[in-house]
């Protein structure tokens, strides 16, 4: 507490990152938890649920234990409840004052730019991997080559789901202005599933926009969640130099992978 306490005010902006609904975790610990980070004041606090995949699961298990009960509805509503005087920026981030803080960059920007081995980028619809190898992306930045080594391509509905799902995250989406970026109708495109949205009470419609409900709020949390959970999947086949050897360019939508099985590890992807 200390350290984060003489850090603030260096930077414009601070933020600080907690976990909740980890193994064993109480509400006393989770109270104490939110007390803590809100008496040191900084702009930001972010509460991301525990992200559990199948690569992470045993370790998680091994470090932190099993988990008995699921806590994380009743810890979210409590976090919710707790941060009512904040200003809930998306799903789970919330800042002191009145401001434009976004932590989630993929819900104020609809294209991305990654610089750096590992790094992600989202433009024209497609999903572009940097080499994870550090030599190698040394070696493809000196050698100017570019330095992608796989991608994912999405059809114009999967990427308006996608940016649907990164702007309701923030809580609403003004219909016009989303129709208009990307050149659709978002309400015939997504028909069937804004339909189950709005049956379900995660989503209304006031007037020209949607908006997330408390429920909802909680609903995209959860498929935020799972979308970050998706990508533990591709950074490890993508820090495997076994499973990349001697592959120029891989569709990582093409493959059938199942990360605990090795055998489906071994890629048959196509030369660019």
């Amino acid at each position: 507490q200390e350290k984060i306490s003489k850090a603030l005010g260096i930077l414009p902006i601070f933020s600080i990152d907690l976990i909740f609904n980890l193994p064993g975790q109480s509400e006393k610990q989770l109270l104490n938890d939110l007390e803590i980070a809100k008496n040191l004041a900084p702009q930001q606090i972010t509460t991301y649920p525990l992200m559990k995949s199948n690569l992470t699961k045993d370790n998680i298990a091994k470090s932190l234990g099993v988990s008995i009960k699921d806590n994380e509805f009743t810890y979210y509503q409590i976090i919710c409840e707790f941060f009512k005087d904040y200003t809930q920026n998306n799903g789970w981030s919330f800042s002191l004052e009145k401001n434009k803080l976004n932590d989630e960059y993929v819900s104020s920007h609809h294209e991305y730019l990654g610089v750096g081995s590992g790094a992600f980028s989202f433009l024209d619809g497609e999903l572009l991997i940097n080499a994870f190898n550090l030599n190698d992306y040394a070696k493809f930045i000196q050698e100017k080559q570019n330095a992608n080594i796989a991608k994912a391509c999405f059809d114009k509905k999967e990427i308006i789901k996608y940016i649907f799902l990164t702007e309701i995250f923030s809580g609403k989406i003004e219909i016009d202005k989303f129709n208009k970026t990307l050149n659709c109708n978002l309400e015939k495109e997504l028909f069937i599933e804004l339909l189950g949205l709005k049956t379900s009470g995660a989503i209304i419609k006031d007037q020209n926009a949607l908006i997330a409900t408390e429920f909802g709020r909680y609903l995209f949390v959860v498929l935020m969640k799972d979308f970050y959970t998706g990508m533990d999947l591709v950074r490890a086949v993508f820090r495997d130099d076994k499973r990349l050897k001697n592959k120029d360019y891989i569709d990582i939508m093409k493959e059938n992978i199942d990360p605990l099985n090795s055998a489906s590890m071994e890629f048959k992807a196509e030369t660019n």
